[in-house]
């Protein structure tokens, strides 16, 4: 990508015109009057160069006027291969979650091969994605050569005269942020003459050098943002940049992508064995569809109806885990999972099951002289509630009644031929009104009472 600077652009394009005449001048002249006024400039060849030349007094060959149209090809031209750089995201989709802070980096150099002057300007703008939040941008560090510049705070725009050494003549003025109304992002670094404030007059004189084997012509700016909260698992976040050297055509770089995952999974513990002294559980876990897959999950445990406590962190998708247990002690547990952008569930208010540690070999059960009733969650939503109630007799009716404050009946079901003991969830119908209720539960060694509250 060339470019060609005169000292003005109207100076540039005024002496590039002329000098196409007078190389056109020349050819004529070389045919029909050899006295005529040589000329040299460029002509339609030079693509990607921008004119810039100027008239010769004196005799001229065709010869000459072509070699100062490679001179005018040489001595002012600037060129721009560029990236953008996104999350590395998880898996070939590159998931990324939807609540997180995207970084980006654009990227772009003033490569040697092609281009044989400074850049004095370099401008990138960005059309963001439509699920991406423009509210969400930040503008962030920037560099080039040696040069790194951090920008503070939590801006969304920034406007700056960074001061380079006085040895350069010149400073780099910094504008970026984000259009709105446009839905793009935007950065112009442009050369400004230290003593007049202006860009340089001298086409020599820019703050991106030819690169070398330093990095002195390679340059960088950062942003963060975030993707919008309507967003949904499967939807892409595309990413391209447009980069602009000097006066140059515009230069696209390639496009970049990232897929979202928006919601965390779902999980449930199962038990998978009960021995003598111990209780071998999983956490069954389903992460949305299209979503980066399920990664880990955390445990909780509740023994004896006391507090849940974490015994166990990140324990791998489809892993086992066993507990310690003690005979006939009533065991909670729940389980909190996350996918492979570590969306995460949230905590519970209940647990997922309950039982009771038999003290024996998976696959018998013994009965227990002391019977337990343990209602949850509690409050409820007031449309199912789960009970977990224990030592009973083989083939044992269980009835369970809720009644109001004032004693109605408002729902009563029966539990028939149960096994030593029931763990269950019961459906309410119809639905109980937020208010204070009480369960009671009519074994063969009684009544038992729970208070439960309903909340909305």
């Amino acid at each position: 990508m060339f470019e060609s600077v005169a000292l003005t652009p109207a100076w540039g394009v005024a002496n590039c015109s002329m000098g196409a005449f007078g190389c056109g001048y020349a050819v004529g002249g070389l045919l029909t009057d050899p006295k005529a006024p040589p000329g040299w400039g460029v002509g339609p060849g030079d693509v990607g160069c921008v004119p810039g030349g100027f008239n010769l007094l004196g005799a001229a060959t065709v010869l000459n006027c072509i070699a100062q149209r490679i001179i005018c090809n040489q001595v002012v031209a600037s060129c721009d291969p560029n990236d953008i750089i996104g999350p590395k995201g998880y898996g070939e989709g590159r998931y990324v979650s939807r609540s997180e802070v995207l970084p980006y980096t654009i990227r772009y150099e003033n490569d040697p091969e092609a281009a044989t002057a400074p850049a004095q300007k370099v401008e990138i703008r960005q059309v963001l994605d439509s699920d991406l939040n423009p509210l969400t941008f930040r503008v962030k560090d920037f560099g080039f050569a040696d040069y790194v510049f951090a920008v503070e705070g939590n801006v969304s725009s920034y406007f700056n005269t960074v001061d380079l050494p006085d040895s350069l003549g010149y400073d780099l003025e910094v504008t970026a942020g984000i259009d709105i109304e446009k839905n793009e992002a935007f950065w112009i670094l442009q050369t400004i003459d230290s003593k007049t404030g202006l860009p340089p007059a001298d086409p020599l004189k820019g703050f991106l050098a030819l690169n070398d084997s330093t990095g002195a012509g390679e340059g960088f700016v950062n942003y963060t943002i975030k993707a919008k909260n309507n967003a949904i698992t499967g939807d892409s976040i595309l990413a391209l940049a447009e980069i602009v050297f000097d006066i140059n055509a515009p230069i696209i770089t390639p496009e970049i992508f990232n897929i979202i995952d928006a919601e965390p999974p779902v999980s449930k513990v199962k038990v998978l064995g009960i021995d003598s002294d111990s209780i071998t559980v999983t956490a069954e876990i389903e992460d949305d569809f299209k979503g980066s897959g399920a990664k880990a999950y955390d445990l909780y445990v509740s023994e004896g109806n006391g507090d849940f406590k974490l015994v166990a962190s990140d324990l791998p998708n489809d892993s086992t885990f066993k507990i310690a247990s003690k005979e006939g002690e009533v065991y909670c547990l729940y389980a909190v999972s996350k996918d492979n952008v570590n969306n995460k569930e949230a905590q519970k208010p209940q647990a997922d099951t309950c039982f009771i540690s038999t003290g024996v070999v998976t696959g018998t059960v013994t009965p227990k002289v002391e019977g337990t009733f343990i209602l949850y969650p509690n409050p409820s939503d007031g449309y199912k509630f789960n009970v977990l109630i224990t030592g009973l007799e083989i083939q044992e009716t269980v009835t369970l009644e809720v009644v109001d404050v004032l004693g109605r009946s408002m729902f009563v079901t029966d539990f028939r031929d149960a096994a030593y003991f029931i763990d269950s969830e019961v459906k309410l119908s119809p639905k109980l009104d937020p208010g204070i209720y009480f369960v009671n539960c009519y074994t063969k060694k009684g009544k038992s009472v729970k208070k439960m509250v309903v909340e909305r």
